[in-house]
């Protein structure tokens, strides 16, 4: 049975921390390290982690200064010994297969990487949604490490990740994306388990409810090109066409999510950025993919037509001025909404 290293990062998460922690100890699966890395919490996560680590022996625990969900993840997987890495967040919590799953999938199949699926609860464990994989053939159906771009929905072998000097880069937001992109290109092995035992909690106070405007925050965008042009100058492993959908798809949440109410300045430093990575991954005009090919992915329907519209606006060099009209709208429609509540 090989050895897996769950790096848990944990920053004021005390209201969802030990429900995350039972399901980690509680895991059918026997051998398994479980590396806690304390990211200076102030709200009594620390003397909850101590008093787990105290009770079992397959729990490290890492205490450090505020320094970041990256430095958190890139400390736990320096210390990990496992030949497989899993990330959780300290907010969500598992299924009791869910290491089994995904490492009978990495054993039986080789592979580098496993790609799970997820179930999407409120804080209540109501479920909003749940995304289950189906299948995955290299060059032809990809869909699903496309739509699935989280680092938590994964079993990463060590030994590739360390091969290729991969680390999440600090003080980002989205510092697992570029990492999601490289993997689906690079990876030479994918599999992928049609379970869905990842519990992905979501709450006001979410990373993700943050971002909206992109103001304030540091957006992943020097990181995502250097991704790029190292996948371009060692070749893509796996589809291209993929990859570029891939990264499409990243833009249109940047674009049509984050960027609702974000300032004129922000959107157009966006927008030049996104011609310039798709400049670099789409060396030859477009004719790598086409609108008939996107909708033929078996993606929902609504993200379908939100990277075809994304692909129209950018082959007719209108991403700007449609982008600042939307961001703009949709900004004030969020206010409003906000007032009303």
């Amino acid at each position: 049975m090989s050895k897996v290293s769950v790096i848990v990062p944990v920053y004021n998460t005390k209201k969802y921390l030990n429900k995350c922690l039972d399901s980690l100890i509680s895991q059918s699966y026997s051998n398994y390290e479980i590396i806690v890395i304390n990211d200076g919490s102030t709200d009594g996560s620390k003397e909850v982690i101590e008093e787990y680590e105290r009770k079992y022996s397959n729990i490290i625990v890492i205490n450090q200064n505020n320094l970041g969900l990256s430095v958190a993840r890139n400390i736990g997987i320096k210390v990990a010994s496992g030949k497989y890495l899993a990330f959780v967040d300290g907010d969500d919590y598992l299924g009791r297969d869910f290491i089994l799953n995904l490492v009978n999938k990495a054993e039986v199949d080789n592979a580098d990487m496993v790609v799970c699926g997820y179930c999407m609860v409120d804080d209540t464990d109501r479920e909003i949604c749940s995304v289950i994989p189906i299948n995955y053939k290299k060059f032809e159906m990809e869909e699903w490490t496309c739509r699935i771009m989280a680092a938590c929905f994964r079993l990463i072998n060590k030994e590739f990740w360390t091969k290729n000097n991969l680390n999440f880069t600090p003080g980002i937001w989205g510092e697992d994306i570029p990492i999601v992109l490289f993997l689906n290109a690079m990876c030479d092995k994918i599999s992928i388990s049609s379970s869905a035992d990842y519990f992905y909690v979501q709450h006001n106070d979410s990373i993700h409810h943050r971002m909206r405007g992109i103001n304030n925050v540091k957006m992943p965008y020097e990181i995502i090109q250097d991704v790029c042009l190292n996948i371009k100058r060692q070749g893509c492993k796996n589809s291209t066409k993929f990859f570029v959908i891939s990264v499409m798809k990243v833009f249109t949440m940047f674009l049509f999510d984050l960027g609702r109410g974000a300032e004129k300045n922000s959107i157009k430093y966006l927008c030049d950025y996104i011609y310039r990575i798709m400049n670099i991954i789409l060396p030859e005009g477009f004719k790598i993919i086409n609108i008939k090919e996107i909708w033929n992915i078996k993606f929902p329907l609504l993200m379908r037509i939100e990277i075809i519209f994304f692909y129209i606006l950018l082959k007719s060099k209108l991403v700007f001025p449609v982008a600042f009209l939307y961001c703009n709208v949709a900004g004030c429609i969020d206010v409003l909404l906000k007032r009303v509540k």
